[in-house]
This record gives C-alpha cells, structure tokens and sequence, in this order.
C-alpha cells in the first residue's frame, strides 16, 4: 500500500526520517517503555500524536504483568484514552463533531515495538493515520514480521489499511527488551532462573524491511541516500547523527530508577483540541 500523502522521491532526496519530530516522539514512546521496565512490565510503550497539531493525545505502556491480563497493552491504553476524551466532548454529546474514527484518521502512532497482530488490527479498525515503530516483533508481529494486518487486501473493503515506518531508536528499543529478559519475572506462569543470562550491547538482528514496506515507500520515507540499507537489511543512516546515540540513550533511560513521566502525562491528560494549528516542539 502506497502511501500517496508524501513528496515524491525525486524531490525528496534527504528524507522524511531527518525530521526532528520522529526522533521526539519515539523518544517520549521510550521513556514510558523504560517506566514500565523499572515497574516490572514488558517494556513496550507508545504515544499517539494529533498530526495536524503535532500534540500528543494519548499515550500507553503495557500493563499485562500488573493486571494479570493478556490484552492490556500499550496501544489499547492509548486508543481507551483517545475514546473516553472524544466521548466528552460536547459537540460529540450533542450529535455533532467529529466522530472517533474521524478523528483517528488525524492521529499517528509512535511505538517502541511493532504492533502484535491483536493491536494491528485494532489499529486498522479505528482508522489509524500512519504507525512508527522501534523493533519489530518476530513472534507476535501484526505489521509485517509475522502478518501485515495493517496492509491485509482481504479486508480492504472493510477497513482502510495504514503504512507502518521501523526502525526508529531500533537499537534502544531492543535493549530495554533484552534487559527486562534478563530479569526474573515472578508473575510469568513458570518462572525461569535467568541469573546466568548476560545483556548483550552491540549484536543486533537484521531488519528485513521488504517485510514492511515496498521499496518505494522506504524511499519516499526514509531517503534515496538509504537505498542500501533496504537492499541489503541494515540500519538506516541518519546524516550528522552520533552513531553512539542509541547506546547512549539506553544508557540515559536505565541511570533513572523510575524515568520521571509526568510531563507527557500532564500533556496527554488535556481535552483534545483538534484544530490544526501546529505546536512548537520542544525538542
């Protein structure tokens, strides 16, 4: 699926992917995944953004381990959130405004791991804008590591689909995983003795991105100068960017016991407020 609402690739040579605001609110989506880290959760966490405004709405962390219950995780927290605030509008009360799935079609998603099918599918039901993801899921992935839910033509009728953008902090987002595998868990059904397992700081798996996007969305988003790295599977290049940034970014996330999470939570807790005046962003 095509992504239409971009700049053509011949005019677009430096790339969608160098836009400050990516890198923003990827690394907000990784500060709550490192709350819920230190909070004893798989540390997966996301941010939903209203893009005409470029203000985050909602956000999510998983919560599966703390209620015991296999569907909370982070996108549903957002989406219940963004749900119950367009409920209380009074324009929606009243019969009039926009209704939810208007409004979703306004709304990006920025999160640490790829979707797992349940929430890909979620996803594509309410309408979702666009999704950018850290690492993708190789065993429960809903957007092109194990089914591309968000780009399924067997309910293309039924549901519009969305592209899904990865690698974004790819690196940052495996690490906070493989810390918290390193960990014990006592809520897991069977706990396992992990003491002997060590966290590994510079292997990293390939990134099969014909799994995610055709080699033309890739482009459109990620740059001509990243042609390689999609023919041949390796991370993107980010010009001028610090080629420690990632590892010094985990480090920054694990220095903090409890990362200090209240400013996104004072942000996200504001009545929506869709007009389409863009946000300065404080990067």
């Amino acid at each position: 699926m095509t992504d239409t609402t971009t700049t053509p690739i011949s005019s677009s040579p430096a790339s969608h992917i160098l836009e400050p605001k990516h890198h923003h609110f990827m690394k907000q989506a990784l500060r709550l995944a490192s709350h819920a880290l230190h909070t004893n959760e798989v540390p997966v966490a996301c941010v939903f953004v209203h893009s005409p405004t470029n203000s985050i709405v909602s956000y999510g962390m998983n919560s599966t381990n703390d209620s015991l219950s296999g569907v909370k995780h982070a996108e549903f927290r957002g989406i219940e959130e963004i749900l119950s605030k367009t409920c209380s509008l009074p324009e929606f009360q009243t019969g009039g405004g926009k209704q939810p799935i208007e409004i979703f079609k306004e709304i990006e998603l920025y999160v640490t791991v790829e979707p797992c099918v349940m929430c890909a599918s979620a996803l594509r039901q309410i309408g979702i804008k666009r999704v950018y993801f850290g690492c993708g899921n190789e065993r429960f992935g809903g957007n092109g590591s194990v089914l591309k839910i968000n780009d399924d033509p067997q309910v293309k009728d039924l549901f519009t689909g969305y592209v899904s953008y990865p690698g974004i902090y790819r690196k940052c987002a495996i690490l906070l995983l493989r810390e918290f595998y390193t960990r014990e868990n006592g809520k897991a059904p069977e706990p396992r003795q992990k003491k002997n397992r060590v966290l590994k700081l510079d292997e990293f798996p390939e990134i099969k991105w014909k799994d995610y996007l055709t080699e033309e969305e890739f482009l459109r988003f990620y740059g001509l100068t990243n042609r390689e790295s999609f023919q041949n599977n390796t991370d993107i290049i980010v010009p001028q960017a610090d080629e420690n940034e990632e590892a010094d970014l985990f480090d920054t996330l694990m220095a903090d016991p409890v990362q200090d999470i209240s400013d996104i939570i004072e942000v996200s807790s504001q009545p929506l407020c869709l007009a389409n005046k863009k946000q300065k962003l404080q990067l």
